[in-house]
């Protein structure tokens, strides 16, 4: 917290986190290359540019987390993936890679599962 640059870089690496705070970091919340980043319940907020940031063939699984409040999009993709599982995200963009979402659907019916599966190949932002 409160540093100047990303709260977590992989480079090449393998990364685990469960129930932590990420928050006013003057970078990416996580910064992932050819990595894999696993967050389970953590709480990715307002960090200085995006919560995610994954390139080279990145792999990052956000479970039961919430990522809000960043300047820039809560999650970049370039050529990399992210697997959404019971999350809250407010805005994804994607320069290639793949997005897979599944949990509960923000319909009125709150038990309505819902699960999407999600590529692309352009610079696309994914409505939240």
């Amino acid at each position: 917290r409160d540093n100047k640059g990303h709260a977590l870089r992989a480079d090449d690496s393998k990364a685990t986190l469960e129930g932590d705070t990420i928050n006013k970091n003057g970078e990416n919340g996580l910064e992932a290359s050819a990595s894999s980043i696993t967050a389970v319940t953590c709480q990715i907020t307002n960090n200085g540019a995006s919560a995610v940031h994954a390139t080279n063939r990145a792999r990052v699984t956000l479970v039961g987390s919430k990522v809000t409040g960043h300047p820039r999009d809560a999650i970049v993709l370039d050529m990399s993936s992210v697997d959404l599982q019971d999350s809250e995200i407010k805005r994804i963009t994607t320069l290639a890679g793949s997005l897979r979402l599944t949990g509960r659907s923000p319909s009125p019916e709150p038990s309505s599962p819902s699960t999407a599966v999600w590529e692309s190949t352009s610079p696309t932002r994914v409505p939240m």
